[in-house]
């Protein structure tokens, strides 16, 4: 009888175990959003749909991260202004003129632009594996969320 409950023992754990793991490397900061945006790709914004998956570095920024570049500058010899990694949304200031940006993040998640500074009106995005280039002045914040 000792063997048995020693398995259901070590089974428990194990389990318990697993769903730690999936609790830690699943959670982030979470943010709840509107499933109100629209479903295109960064209306104003000229996109360049580069659609590659998430491998590595592209134009300086890294692998997970959602990245902006300087006013006017392209791709500024590959070194983003400001760069983002957590969700969550985040208040643009002084940023103006046209940019590119790059969303280099995982798994789908969305790179949305919004004109409001909560994160709340949020008309454009620029998909994961792809590029955009717009005019910042109309926003005001940037939200990562995990996807769609």
């Amino acid at each position: 009888m000792h063997f048995f409950s020693r398995k259901n023992l070590a089974i428990s754990a194990l389990m318990m175990l697993m769903l730690c793991a999936m609790v830690l490397f699943n959670s982030g900061t979470g943010h709840a959003y509107a499933a109100t945006h629209a479903p295109s790709v960064a209306s104003q914004a000229t996109t360049h749909n580069i659609v590659r998956p998430a491998a590595g570095t592209v134009h300086g920024c890294p692998v997970g991260y959602a990245c902006i570049y300087p006013q006017n500058a392209g791709w500024n010899g590959d070194h983003p202004s400001n760069t983002y990694y957590n969700y969550g949304t985040y208040k643009l200031y002084n940023q103006y003129g046209n940019h590119y940006i790059y969303n280099n993040q995982t798994g789908g998640a969305p790179f949305w632009l919004c004109t409001d500074s909560y994160g709340k009106t949020c008309p454009w995005y620029v998909a994961a594996g792809t590029s955009a280039q717009t005019d910042f002045t109309p926003l005001n914040s940037v939200k990562l969320v995990p996807s769609l």
